[in-house]
């Protein structure tokens, strides 16, 4: 059998013995209940199975409803079989309808209750105890209706006797649940009294007093009633033991009231026991419904100064300072921090003005911050100056909010947390002046760079002028070795010309603020092709579709024409083959160039990253060893990275990576 098999055979055993359990002691509470009934009807005033069936449902759940049916079913018709000459079928419907409307009754209830106050306990808010209590009689009413209009329908009570049977009917179930419902719901879950050394002797005094009220009432001492001395005694077990200390008081009083009741003792005495026990029944309701407000009252008090609690810790462990003030600027608190702070301790500012920390120039951002707050704005990261006991100035960041009263739109007051970023200013203008000092170096090697280019140049171009009059003017005058040299004069010049400026185009990639726009990089490519201009032998084609990505148009080209330009420049096919795609690779795009061409030995895969690195001598190369260089430091700048996969004589492949949304 499988663990799951095994796991659900277990909950169906425990489940079946729960409902069987909860079956059993419905069937003995109902049976002793049925004792008291009036006039064989089985509407009993004392009926706790109804605050069992309630409480069952509410702390066991929906599930256990066939164990409130069959206990209620089984103790109907031993009761009914043995007090009445009816039939055992008339006996069977009356019984099933009555197990209906008490299992009804708690089902109802639960699922109004829990609608109104959620999975709550509905003891510990007053809101929630006025709703617990609105529920109650309503549900019992269900049970109250259909159990002595089924019992008249079927003739086995007299319709004369119909509104009697339903007052005690539902005042029996409104008190059970008052009384039973309430008692466990507050001893089922995790009980918060702490248990003190003094707690006994207060438990036994109590103990006491409970015996003393209950002979003054019970003991036929006096003549005259007095069971408002329960009232007191009920008072003070909520005020020691909370609501434990209430329900219990209850159950036990409630227990007592009814023996003593049903021997003729007591200030419930009437002319029939009936009369007498719905007398008693009507105090015990009322009595239960107060203890349980005051309790309610004093659950929320007691939550309310636990919460008080943990929010006074937290404010004096905060490393902000945390101050309440009146919407007089008078200081209401002052915390640890604080006083660290500020110098003050909180003796010598609370009852005091604000503006003990506020300079002088600045006191009139309090008038401005309270009509904020007085439209419902919360102030944040207000940043500004304030005065330590010392005199010293300080900067701070204030997070002003405005304190309400509760459950209104009324302003009490202000609370204002306070954070030190002097240092953080510090660092600030510290950071503001090395930045600043950057941008003017920046703009010095700018404008060094532009001065060089122009400078360096200018004469080189009176080089190349002159290289070339002479190689026109004076070319039958040169042997072949003088044209050599004009030649190798000229290209000189020409490469250091493309050395400069690509000296230039390096030192603004990043630099300079570029304007992004969408671009399509199939038209870039396509325009890179067309400036290159390769050799008809040399195929240069795009595989599939590039995508568009936003760029600066002149970088993106710059990257494809150098690696592009590289490929048609060192071809040393018949038939150059050049290819260029793209594929996904998560947040970015990945690009490869690649060719058919001579390759390159793995050991300057890095070094033709550098600046001005090639691998041919310098006197052979026409390269000035700055264009992967450039495309590197371009591809770095958005987020990418550059490298190139080769094997010599099997053709090179550079790979980029551009991100597919550059902000």
């Amino acid at each position: 059998m499988s663990s799951n098999a095994q796991e659900g055979k277990r909950f169906s055993v425990h489940h079946a013995l729960t409902v069987a359990g909860l079956a059993l002691i419905y069937y003995v509470a109902a049976r002793l209940g049925l004792l008291l009934a009036f006039e064989n009807t089985n509407a009993s005033p004392v009926w706790p199975p109804s605050g069992i069936a309630f409480a069952a449902i509410l702390i066991l759940g929906y599930r256990v409803w066939p164990g409130i049916a069959i206990g209620a079913f089984l103790a109907n018709v031993v009761t009914f079989s043995g007090n009445q000459p009816f039939g055992f079928g008339r006996i069977f419907a009356v019984s099933f309808f009555i197990a209906i409307g008490n299992t009804l009754e708690a089902l109802i209830g639960a699922l109004f209750l829990r609608r109104l106050v959620k999975f709550r306990n509905p003891l510990d808010r007053l809101r929630d105890l006025t709703k617990y209590v609105l529920v109650v009689p309503l549900m019992c009413a269900v049970s109250a209706t259909i159990g002595p209009t089924a019992s008249c329908l079927i003739g086995i009570t007299s319709w004369a006797l119909y509104k009697t049977v339903w007052l005690t009917w539902w005042l029996g179930d409104v008190t059970g649940v008052l009384v039973v419902t309430s008692f466990f719901l507050i001893w089922t879950r995790k009980i918060s009294f702490q248990w003190e050394s003094k707690s006994f002797f207060q438990i036994l005094l109590s103990l006491a007093l409970l015996f003393v009220v209950v002979q003054i009432n019970f003991g036929n001492f006096f003549t005259s009633p007095r069971a408002y001395l329960f009232f007191p005694f009920i008072a003070w077990a909520a005020l020691r033991f909370g609501q434990i200390g209430v329900v219990t008081t209850t159950f036990l009083v409630s227990g007592i009231a009814v023996w003593g009741t049903i021997h003729g003792t007591g200030p419930f005495v009437s002319r029939t026991l009936n009369e007498s026990l719905l007398a008693l029944q009507t105090f015990v309701g009322t009595m239960s419904i107060m203890g349980l407000a005051l309790g309610a009252v004093l659950e929320e008090r007691r939550q309310a100064r636990e919460g008080l609690a943990r929010l006074a810790a937290i404010v004096e462990s905060s490393e902000d300072a945390i101050i309440g003030k009146t919407l007089n600027n008078i200081i209401t608190s002052w915390n640890h921090s604080a006083e660290r702070l500020y110098g003050y301790a909180a003796e010598e500012v609370i009852g005091k003005s604000i503006s003990i920390i506020v300079p002088p120039d600045r006191l009139d951002e309090i008038s401005k911050i309270f009509e904020s707050l007085g439209q419902g704005e919360h102030i944040k990261s207000y940043e500004t100056i304030r005065v330590r006991k010392d005199g010293k100035k300080i900067n701070v960041s204030l997070t002003i909010s405005p304190i309400f009263k509760h459950d209104s739109n009324r302003i009490l007051g202000v609370s204002t947390i306070t954070r030190d970023i002097t240092e953080h200013k510090q660092l600030e203008s510290r950071q503001n002046e090395l930045l600043q000092e950057l941008e003017n170096i920046n703009q010095e090697l700018d404008d060094f760079a532009r001065i060089v280019s122009h400078d360096l140049k200018a004469p080189l171009r009176g080089i190349n002028t002159l290289a070339e009059y002479l190689s026109i003017e004076y070319r039958d005058q040169f042997d072949d070795k003088g044209k050599e040299f004009l030649r190798l004069l000229d290209q000189r010049a020409r490469l250091m010309s493309a050395l400069i400026d690509g000296i230039l185009e390096y030192s603004q990639v990043g630099y300079l603020k570029e304007k992004l726009e969408l671009t399509d990089l199939n038209n870039i490519v396509k325009k890179t092709v067309d400036i290159i201009a390769p050799p008809n032998n040399i195929r240069i084609h795009i595989e599939g579709k590039l995508p568009s990505i936003r760029c600066t148009k002149i970088r993106v080209q710059q990257v494809f024409q150098n690696l592009l330009g590289n490929a048609v420049k060192y071809m040393d096919k018949e038939k150059g083959e050049v290819k260029v795609a793209c594929v996904p690779d998560g947040d970015f795009w990945k690009f490869s160039v690649s060719d058919n061409g001579p390759g390159i030995k793995e050991k300057y895969f890095r070094k033709i990253f550098q600046m001005f690195q090639t691998l041919q001598p310098k006197t052979k190369s026409q390269s000035s060893g700055i264009g992967l260089a450039l495309a590197k430091k371009i591809v770095e700048v958005y987020g990418g990275k550059i490298w190139v996969e080769s094997k010599e004589g099997k053709g090179s492949a550079f790979f980029f990576t551009l991100p597919k949304n550059h902000a």
